[in-house]
Parts: structure tokens; C-alpha cells; sequence
């Protein structure tokens, strides 16, 4: 299943589990073995926030890139771009454990955030407004210390605009801003 430039797309799971996809994202299912033994997916590329439906006899398991995210009834964000350097995982209830190339980076509840830079495989965790970090579900832009390439990424969302940063200008900075659904490129 996948979402289009520009498009949301709501899904449904056999399990009763819901996936909001945010513009530019793919997630495979092997339907024939999901809620079997487990319910499992990947998400292939791109952001998608999960409330997974409770059942303690089949774990959840997202793939995405090199992180996994195990779950049995909660709801969360997966940060997954292949453009950007870094995934991130946060959390709006319940407890989601993450592992990062099969070691497990912590189990993570309401509000808390993993971030894994997908090149040196250094992880961080932080504090997060989980509201923040599903801005894109309510069309609201919302970046926290986000660098260009993330910057680039977001506008495109967004305003469905291509950035040019010349001559690496905001190279090592780190921005952040918070506006409602309705904001123009030009505010």
C-alpha cells in the first residue's frame, strides 16, 4: 500500500489495527501469515502513525529500515525517509520496544522519542509532544531542531514546493517552527 505525493491514505489492518500514511509512503504486508503467529509489516518509505489493535497472544513488529518496533496495543509515530539521515519512533500511549540492527535500543512510552541516525547508528531519546511529531495527520508544519534535508522534505509536504539551499547555507543549523494547518508559503 502506498500514498502518492501530496496524498494521506488511511488504513485499515485485518486485526482491526488502523495506519494513517503520511504523503510518500509504502508499507508491505505478507497477508497471507499477518495475525497468524504475529502481526507484522515494513514500512518500506516514509511516516506513518500506528494505533494498534490490543492482543497480547500476537505481537506487532514494523519494519523499518534498520530499526524494529514491537508492540502489542498502542499508538505511535515511525519517522522512516530514505532521503534523511536519521528514523525516530514516538510514542502517544502505551509502550513500543526498539531494536536497531537486532540490539534493542529501549522500550519507550507516552510522549518519549528514539531517534537513530541511520549512518553512524548512534541513538538518542527525548522528550517529545507526541502531537508534534504527528503534526503532518492534522496538516500542521512542525519541525524540531530539523536540519536542510529535513527542512527540503517538510516544505515539499507541505506547500508541494522544491527548495534550493545555495551554497550550503544552513549546513550544521538546526530549525524549528510550529505553524497551524492553514499557514501560506508566503507567512
Amino acid at each position: 500500500v502506498e500514498s502518492g505525493a501530496g496524498e494521506k491514505k488511511l488504513m485499515t489492518l485485518p486485526d482491526g489495527s488502523v495506519v494513517y500514511l503520511n504523503t510518500d509512503t509504502r508499507i508491505g504486508i505478507a497477508t497471507a501469515y499477518f495475525n497468524k503467529e504475529k502481526r507484522e509489516i515494513w514500512l518500506e518509505e516514509g511516516e506513518a502513525f500506528f494505533e494498534i489493535a490490543k492482543n497480547p497472544e500476537k505481537p506487532f513488529i514494523i519494519h523499518s529500515i534498520d530499526l524494529q518496533t514491537t508492540v502489542l496495543g498502542t499508538s505511535f509515530n515511525i519517522k522512516a525517509y530514505k532521503e534523511l539521515d536519521e528514523s525516530s519512533v514516538s510514542v502517544r500511549e502505551g509502550k513500543v520496544e526498539v531494536s536497531h540492527k537486532g540490539n534493542v535500543l529501549g522500550v519507550y512510552t507516552k510522549n518519549k522519542q528514539v531517534s537513530v541516525n541511520k549512518i553512524t547508528g548512534s541513538f538518542s531519546n527525548s522528550e517529545v509532544n507526541w502531537e508534534d511529531a504527528a503534526s503532518w495527520m492534522e496538516n500542521r508544519l512542525v519541525m524540531n531542531g530539523a536540519n536542510a534535508k529535513e527542512f527540503k522534505l517538510r516544505f515539499k509536504q507541505h506547500f508541494n514546493v522544491n527548495v534550493e539551499i545555495k551554497n550550503n547555507t544552513l549546513d550544521g543549523k538546526l530549525l524549528s517552527c510550529s505553524y497551524p494547518s492553514d499557514v501560506s508559503l508566503k507567512e
